[in-house]
C-alpha cells in the first residue's frame, strides 16, 4: 500500500475517474479522497458507502459514458 500512496503522490491531477463494473471497497478510491483529490466513480457495490454523490464525489452508473462525461463536465 506504501508503493501506491507513492505512486499516487507523484500524479499531479485534479480529478480521478476509476469506472468499475464490480466494485468491493476500493483501496484506489480510498486513497485518492484521502489524498483530497476529486473522484468520478461508478455506483456499484461499495462505492456508494464511499462516496456520498455531490458531497465528497461523483458517481456514474455503469458502462456509462455519457453519465462520466457529464460528472466530468459539472466537476
Amino acid at each position: 500500500m506504501l508503493r501506491a500512496f507513492v505512486r499516487f503522490r507523484e500524479i499531479n491531477y485534479d480529478t480521478m475517474l476509476l469506472s468499475s463494473h464490480k466494485e468491493g471497497t476500493s483501496m484506489t478510491l480510498l486513497e485518492v479522497m484521502n489524498l483530497g483529490n476529486q473522484v468520478i466513480e461508478t455506483n456499484v457495490r461499495g462505492n456508494p458507502k464511499i462516496v456520498e454523490h455531490e458531497r465528497t464525489g461523483l458517481l456514474a452508473s455503469p458502462g456509462s459514458v455519457v453519465d462520466f462525461l457529464s460528472a466530468k463536465d459539472s466537476s
